[in-house]
């Protein structure tokens, strides 16, 4: 799991601005579609339990229809679902987030301007929405206007977003590598004078090459699932030291190797 915390941001966008109280009251719908947002949201946790929904400055506590944005949660999802909700919430004061006048860009949608769009899109994160036929947020992305502070110009960029558990099974390979770097080269690391490589699509137990440049015929195979040498011939040493290698990463290493299994490219490791 990467370093970084992971922050949903909510996307204050999903309640219409003019709607009134009556009329949320009146629709059932937006417990609906509240319910449907925090299932969203405690899957994330099943592949990411370091997530956290970020409500930027205001919101919060902020008025939705002359109350409180927590209180409609709170009606909407019940008080132990909103208890589990809120613990995972972090507000203004929680995090280290710059002030949205000095964002290096700013997103609308349907000519409002979003604050939470804006941040998940600058920090390539997802969006946490309520998805509804009223306010259009029901695919697992959003189509938003980008007008960056130093130019007039206008461009259409598309927002991760998450109002339903079947957009967290589109973007769960995302989420679980959210923060790591992905190696388009094959190698997840270097270790000493060797390349240790990990190939798309390769066939076998799982495992890693072992590549150094001064000796081009070297390719020794181990195998990650548990320690294993695969091949005949290898360096005196290197397994011992491959060994304690692929014990402190084996996680991260078959998380790499279901992603070329699936035809994608392996994670790098940390230095």
């Amino acid at each position: 799991m990467s370093d970084r915390l992971l922050l949903l941001h909510w996307n204050e966008l999903s309640i219409p601005a003019e709607i009134t109280a009556a009329e949320l009251n009146a629709d059932p719908r937006w417990a609906q579609f509240a319910q449907l947002s925090l299932s969203a949201f405690l899957e994330v946790l099943t592949v990411r339990p370091d997530c956290r929904l970020s409500f930027t400055k205001g919101t919060f506590h902020g008025q939705v229809a002359d109350r409180p944005l927590q209180s409609w949660l709170e009606v909407w999802l019940g008080k132990e679902r909103w208890r589990k909700l809120r613990s995972r919430a972090v507000q203004p004061s929680a995090q280290s987030l710059m002030p949205a006048h000095s964002l290096e860009c700013e997103l609308t949608c349907n000519g409002r301007h979003g604050e939470g769009i804006t941040r998940a899109y600058i920090a390539d994160s997802w969006t946490l929405s309520l998805g509804s036929e009223v306010n259009g947020f029901t695919d697992h992305q959003i189509r938003a206007v980008k007008t960056t502070i130093d130019s007039d110009g206008q461009v259409n960029v598309d927002v991760p977003n998450l109002a339903d558990s079947k957009h967290v099974g589109q973007w769960s390979g995302d989420l679980a590598v959210w923060g790591q770097i992905v190696s388009t080269n094959h190698v997840v690391a270097k270790l000493d004078r060797y390349s240790i490589i990990m190939y798309p699509l390769d066939h076998g137990y799982p495992h890693v090459h072992v590549h150094v440049q001064d000796d081009p015929k070297l390719n020794a195979k181990y195998r990650v699932d548990f320690f294993e040498p695969l091949t005949s011939k290898r360096p005196v040493g290197l397994d011992a030291v491959m060994e304690t290698w692929i014990e402190q990463r084996r996680d991260h290493l078959v998380r790499s190797w279901a992603r070329c299994q699936a035809g994608g490219f392996p994670l790098k490791l940390p230095d």
